[in-house]
């Protein structure tokens, strides 16, 4: 039986397999899968350019409209919230944790840029769940941490 493959429909699915998964898994490979597949959607918003007969201002605005076209592309399959929904799960309230940092990457590439559709999503995901308020937790933590620790060693040479 042949099965026609639509790029759409798999990122799609990909997408929402990410957005099901919870915080506990069943083995390294699992955990190993899903920073990849966050890691590759990461890669997927990359504009590598490789026409060198236009100029540099030319280059960087075509780089931007594609790279601005990639976002939108991943937003629409719901890429945004599947971000906020894991840096949100009171589960993964560690920022220790292996998958933090590669959610954080990805929903800072698919803001670069300014992108106004991808900022809504965020907007929207902020002002209307209260489970957002565990991301912001865990970025005061992040911050205080780390605050400590320059206070700490500042303090070992005076």
């Amino acid at each position: 039986m042949n099965y026609l493959v639509n790029n759409d429909e798999v990122l799609r699915k990909i997408i929402e397999f990410l957005q099901k998964q919870n915080s506990s898994f069943k083995d390294k490979y699992e955990k190993q899968t899903f920073t990849l597949i966050i890691d590759l959607l990461s890669n997927f918003i990359d504009i590598y350019d490789f026409d060198v007969d236009i100029s540099q201002a030319k280059k960087e605005k075509k780089r931007m409209e594609q790279q601005e076209i990639q976002q939108n592309f991943l937003n629409e399959k719901n890429t945004t919230l599947m971000v906020l929904t894991h840096l949100s799960d009171y589960h993964k309230m560690n920022t220790n944790n292996e998958l933090f940092l590669p959610l954080v990457q990805l929903g800072i590439k698919m803001l670069m840029g300014g992108n106004r559709n991808v900022q809504k999503n965020f907007f929207a995901y902020f002002t209307n769940f209260t489970s957002s308020e565990v991301f912001f937790l865990k970025v005061l933590f992040e911050f205080s941490f780390d605050f400590s620790i320059f206070h700490l060693s500042f303090l070992i040479f005076i």
